[in-house]
């Protein structure tokens, strides 16, 4: 260390501005920096691709019997369910398949259309999958808000009515000018003025009334998967899915720069949910600090110009290692992976002439890097709705980069290839109908010979005591 600081200031130690930038680094603490996990699982990845090709011959083989589909309709499984079974707790896959389990491959089947929901960031492109529902002239903010007065409950309920007519909600200004206030308006990653306001689970997921439903449904179907630790359906859907607009709030939303804005929507980074820090505020209006881990997510190398250029998971544990770079000969350090080269997305060094992936927080001068830890204010009340919010963008940004990011979303419906409108397999529907009519008939078949033996006891009763 000693002799290239003496080589660069052998070099530059004449400069001015390269003095001043190194003073500036030296009188700034290191920004805190945790390992971060590798969201491949390299210790069981030869298992857990030797479970997902036993799963996949499992759907091939009874796909007639699950779809109620021609065999010759049969598609294999796509990036996105890999990366999802890549995710998954192994206990579960392995429970799945020893039960040939056909909900787990439900709920798999959804995971596709729920990273496409959760990728459209875009409420406008929303409007126009919806234009059978929606008309994208009529916009009101229905604002639904448990806690607010009984005058602000009259008044979102006859909200309530008008958007019924309306169709589609719009962003909730105030609630805007509130994230703005609780970052400092600032990104709260680099620290930069005249940030976006971002939303960290989709606002188009729930701006309509059919995006809503359908983004339930999703969050029901993936909910047996259990890729979010500990937190339960139920409170998902109270979050997200309960009303139109209900996740437009502070609570699920945060400031960034449009570059890292940009970024995230593209899947090159996401947040990963560490905890709350403390001190741990009493009151519930008093602001607490979630602290997030901040990661790049691996290079995918996906198609620019030509499809023949992708390069997909593939079904070995050397073919998902070579579609993700960073993974193919990685450095380990117990359970993580430090990544290579540290600062940047991928192996992209600038040098080699592929575009540079990198960001730096100016107020230090250090390069934002893999398992830089920042914190993000919130209201108390509000901690385990947005905890929730970062848990189920770190679920789904890790699956949607893994699998190739937006490219790879080319051709994927926001609803679930070959389930019903319930999320459901067809086959097994029908499978499971014709079952309850079966022992339904069965108990009626009992029930009526139960009926005629017992009018043959009371015959025979009534004739004994006329004998008599």
């Amino acid at each position: 260390m000693n002799d290239l600081f003496n080589q660069w200031a052998a070099a530059h130690g004449h400069n001015p501005r390269a003095r001043a930038e190194l003073a500036r680094m030296l009188s700034n603490r290191v920004p805190e920096n945790v390992p971060a996990p590798t969201i491949l699982p390299l210790h069981d990845l030869e298992v857990r691709m030797e479970l997902i090709g036993r799963l996949e011959t499992l759907w091939q083989q009874n796909f007639t019997f699950f779809t109620n589909k021609q065999q010759s309709d049969y598609q294999p499984f796509n990036d996105f369910h890999v990366a999802t079974l890549l995710r998954m707790d192994l206990a579960i896959l392995r429970e799945g398949l020893a039960l040939e389990s056909p909900e787990l491959i439900q709920s798999l089947l959804a995971m596709p259309a729920t990273i496409k929901i959760f990728a459209t960031k875009d409420a406008k492109k929303e409007v126009l999958d919806l234009a059978d529902e929606v008309n994208p002239k009529s916009h009101l903010a229905h604002d639904p808000r448990p806690d607010e007065s009984s005058e602000d409950e009259a008044k979102k309920k006859e909200e309530a009515k008008t958007f019924e007519k309306a169709g589609q909600a719009t962003r909730v200004g105030r609630y805007v000018k509130k994230r703005r206030e609780l970052d400092g308006d600032r990104c709260v990653i680099t620290g930069t003025a005249n940030p976006e306001v971002c939303h960290i689970v989709p606002f188009s997921a729930n701006a309509t009334n059919t995006a809503r439903v359908r983004w339930r449904n999703c969050m029901l179907a993936t909910s047996r998967l259990r890729l979010l630790e500990s937190v339960e359906f139920p409170n998902l859907a109270s979050s997200f899915a309960s009303a139109v607009g209900i996740s437009d709030r502070p609570w699920n939303c945060l400031c960034l720069s449009p570059q890292l804005h940009d970024w995230w929507e593209r899947g090159y980074f996401g947040l990963r949910y560490i905890g709350q820090a403390p001190p741990f505020p009493h009151g519930k209006n008093d602001i607490a600090y979630l602290r997030v881990q901040f990661t790049w997510m691996p290079w995918m190398k996906r198609m620019t110009k030509k499809k023949e250029d992708r390069n997909f998971l593939g079904r070995t544990a050397d073919e998902v290692k070579a579609a993700l770079p960073e993974y193919g000969d990685p450095v380990v350090n117990g359970d993580h992976v430090v990544p290579v080269p540290p600062p940047y997305h991928g192996d992209h060094t600038g040098d080699n002439g592929l575009p540079l992936i990198a960001i730096s927080r100016p107020a230090t001068g250090f390069n934002v890097q893999s398992g830089d830890v920042f914190e993000i204010p919130v209201k108390q009340r509000h901690v385990e709705k947005m905890a929730a919010a970062l848990k189920l963008q770190w679920a789904l940004i890790s699956i949607f980069a893994m699998a190739g990011g937006a490219e790879a979303l080319e051709g994927i419906d926001y609803h679930p290839t070959f389930l019903d409108d319930d999320f459901l397999l067809p086959g097994v529907r029908a499978h499971q109908i014709a079952g309850a009519r079966a022992y339904i008939d069965s108990c009626r078949d009992e029930e009526d010979e139960q009926g005629e033996a017992s009018g043959v006891n009371k015959a025979e009763a009534a004739g004994t005591r006329g004998g008599d």
